[in-house]
């Protein structure tokens, strides 16, 4: 849950940073229009001393890089791209403030409002630094040019917009961090609502089937060795047919426990292989004998556990069925970083690349084996037998992280 609160967090960081650089670029083009009428405006140009193509080449250049900024695909990129043209847009403003007074230039308030843009995209201290320098940078470039201003009033106006900083800056970090919180609270509990959902749904399948489908198998399973006792053992085909009828109805039976075990989230493969290995022997009169088998810790999740549970299944019962033979050789080892499992028989053998019509073990052993990003091979000699070697990854397979409550437009922030 934790690993996935971090996912979260990230996602949400970053489809809130996208939206907010969207937000940016419209701000952009609004200050760089107006800054237009400063440029074609006769009066206005003369009032900010606006000489030259300069004033031109440089709108056209910041149109340029805003919507670049405003396409870029790449999270990585697109932040570090706005940080950069952000701090570009300051150093400009800087340069115009100080060209047309300095604490006196009627556009010193815009400094205000690239604060708030730092601020809401990068809300931490270094990031913020461009900005909150501009005010001292300002002041000592009025004190080297010497601009003509009342003491008083630049000292009023240093110690203003410096409050005014502080403010937004304090305001805009705790909002931030708010809504982040805010954010995961919501995904929290709706993953807890889902979970609990899940849950009692979980129950009640696992109810239906124990008393539907399993109480079903159960009858059949007594009422079979009920007819086995009288039929009497002359009727060899008869018999043999009730044996088989009962074999299934008990596989049904063992594989329903299986499943209710996953869905109760304590199926141990371990425990299931030792299970089947009894039953298999007794049931089918072959004994099962173990190369070398090394029962480490398991990672997979109980889901995959099952996964890996019915591939040794189906290598034993492909090997029981197409073998011939009565001993079953298997090998199991779990380490750390893989699952291994190798069954082996000394039967008949096969051709394991033709296309057997009819039967399906192989391609569901393949299939099986592919979900769990898994490897296996299939070695096979015509009357000297067949090995199965296959091997699986001991990680816990997650299949994506369920967060789509926040990019489907009803919480987005």
């Amino acid at each position: 849950m934790i690993d996935k609160l971090g996912i979260v967090s990230k996602r949400i960081e970053d489809e809130r940073f996208i939206e907010r650089v969207r937000i940016l670029y419209y701000a952009r083009i609004f200050i760089l229009l107006m800054s237009v009428s400063v440029i074609i405006i006769p009066a206005l140009r003369v009032k900010f001393t606006i000489y030259g193509v300069t004033p031109y080449i440089m709108f056209i250049i910041m149109i340029f890089y805003s919507t670049i900024n405003y396409y870029i695909k790449s999270i990585k990129l697109l932040r570090v791209f706005t940080y950069l043209s952000l701090t570009f847009d300051n150093l400009v403003l800087m340069i115009v403030i100080v060209y047309t007074g300095g604490f006196q230039s009627p556009i010193l308030t815009t400094q205000i409002v690239y604060l708030i843009f730092f601020t809401t995209l990068f809300p931490k201290p270094f990031h913020i630094l461009p900005p909150l320098l501009m005010l001292p940078i300002i002041v000592r470039i009025d004190l080297i040019l010497d601009q003509e201003s009342p003491a008083l009033e630049s000292i009023f106006t240093i110690i203003w917009l410096s409050a005014l900083n502080l403010i937004i800056i304090y305001f805009l970090v705790l909002l931030e961090n708010k809504i982040h919180q805010n954010a995961l609270k919501i995904y929290q509990y709706q993953t807890e609502l889902k979970e609990k959902s899940i849950l009692e749904e979980k129950n009640k399948i696992a109810r239906d089937l124990h008393d539907g489908v399993g109480g079903a198998l159960s009858s059949l399973i007594i009422q079979s060795e009920y007819i086995l006792s009288l039929v009497s053992n002359d009727n060899s085909e008869l018999l043999s047919e009730l044996k088989e009828l009962k074999y299934y109805a008990e596989e049904s039976m063992d594989e329903i426990r299986r499943s209710l075990n996953v869905i109760k989230n304590n199926f141990d493969f371990e425990k299931a292989v030792n299970d089947f290995l009894s039953f298999f022997e007794e049931r089918n009169r072959v004994k099962a004998e173990s190369k070398s088998s090394n029962f480490g810790k398991i990672h997979l999740s109980h889901k995959d556990q099952l996964s890996l549970f019915r591939i040794f299944q189906e290598a034993m019962n492909n090997s029981l069925k197409h073998s011939g033979c009565n001993i079953i050789f298997y090998e199991i080892n779990i380490e750390n970083s893989k699952i291994k499992l190798e069954i082996t028989d000394k039967g008949k053998g096969f051709n394991p690349d033709k296309n057997y019509i009819g039967h399906y073990g192989l391609k569901n052993l393949r299939e099986r084996v592919n979900l769990l990003h898994g490897e296996i091979e299939i070695i096979s000699v015509q009357n000297e037998g067949t090995t199965v070697k296959l091997s699986v990854p001991n990680i816990n397979i997650e299949h994506g992280i369920e967060a789509d409550w926040y990019f489907e437009g009803n919480v987005k922030i």
